[in-house]
C-alpha cells in the first residue's frame, strides 16, 4: 500500500500515524497537512458504528479531508498440507 506519495526521508514525512490502539486493532493514518486520512482496521471493513466512532476521533485531531475506510483484502484461503 502506498500512502500519500512516494516514501521520503525528508521531514515531516509523507504520512503520519495520527491515532491507534495498543493492540493494533485499528490505526488512523494521514498526511502531514491533515487533508487526507485513512482508517485501517484488522477487520476487513469496520462496522458502521466503529467507523463513525473513528471518524469522530479523527475530527477531534483536526483532520480536514474526507476520511474513507480502507478495505482490506480477504485473507488467503488455507491450503491443505500433504500428509
Amino acid at each position: 500500500m502506498n500512502f500519500f506519495g512516494p516514501p521520503t526521508t525528508d521531514e515531516p514525512g509523507h504520512y503520519w500515524i495520527l491515532d491507534y490502539t495498543p493492540d493494533d486493532h485499528w490505526a488512523d493514518v494521514g498526511d502531514p497537512t491533515g487533508n487526507s486520512d485513512s482508517i485501517l482496521t484488522r477487520d476487513q471493513l469496520p462496522s458502521e458504528a466503529e467507523y463513525d466512532a473513528l471518524v469522530a476521533r479523527a475530527d477531534r485531531l483536526k483532520v480536514r479531508g474526507t476520511i474513507s475506510p480502507t478495505p482490506r483484502e480477504p485473507p488467503p484461503a488455507p491450503t491443505a498440507t500433504p500428509t
